[in-house]
């Protein structure tokens, strides 16, 4: 039962990037046997990161906006979103740090085929109109470039892990030295995507993001990236 969640809960984060639909079905499946597995066993089985106490405020200051709103109803709709937190607590029960590099390997290349969509969008259908752009597996351009945007700073990270240097972190299972270059290559083609996006603000995202990625690696290369964001 315990290899069946761990695979909806895979199969729920990479579908984040695919489809809303897709996602929530398989976190219902996580969800339905971890259910079932907690009966079976008799005994509740649930670990809780933390930083969880922040997520409560968080629910609870939204309960809260939403008893205060004009309409009641309709803000009332919106907390049905709050069972995707309940996916955090599964994944800290039941991944452990060689499920979690093998899941952030499958985003990357569910995230690197969205891309490769979004280029065909943009040189061989013309969404070339900044009300018409690239949307790659998503319906709207917003969606898509905040989904790179994300990805490429996790994938960033990634790829300074596996070069050598005293600080970086190592992962596991760490690939042959060959396949660094492809995960780099991955990470330019994922940034030239977000590039077509013409969405600016995911733009400063990114930016932000790889100057801190970068501070981890060597805090000098803040202020090449300070320097440069002026310039830019």
């Amino acid at each position: 039962m315990e290899k069946i969640i761990r695979w909806c809960l895979l199969l729920a984060i990479a579908a984040t990037l695919v489809s809303v639909f897709l996602s929530g079905l398989f976190l219902g499946c996580a969800s339905l046997a971890w259910a079932w597995q907690c009966v079976s066993r008799r005994r509740l089985t649930l670990d809780w990161p933390r930083y969880y106490p922040f997520i409560l405020a968080f629910l609870v200051s939204a309960v809260v906006a939403i008893l205060f709103s004009e309409n009641l109803l309709e803000s009332a709709r919106y907390a049905k979103k709050f069972v995707h937190f309940f996916a955090i607590t599964l994944v800290f029960t039941y991944f452990d740090r060689q499920l979690v590099v093998r899941t952030t390997k499958v985003l990357f290349l569910v995230a690197g085929s969205s891309a490769l969509i979004g280029i065909f969008q943009y040189f061989v259908l013309h969404k070339v109109e900044l009300l018409d752009r690239v949307t790659g597996f998503m319906s709207h351009w917003m969606t898509f470039s905040g989904q790179l945007m994300i990805v490429s700073v996790v994938l960033a990270g990634y790829v300074i892990s596996l070069f050598p240097s005293r600080i970086a972190f190592r992962p596991l299972n760490i690939p042959a030295r060959g396949t660094h270059w492809l995960w780099l290559a991955l990470l330019l083609l994922l940034l030239f995507a977000l590039l077509l996006t013409m969405t600016r603000s995911a733009w400063v995202g990114v930016i932000l993001g790889l100057v801190l990625v970068a501070s981890v690696r060597n805090y000098r290369l803040v202020l090449v990236g300070v320097l440069l964001i002026v310039m830019v």
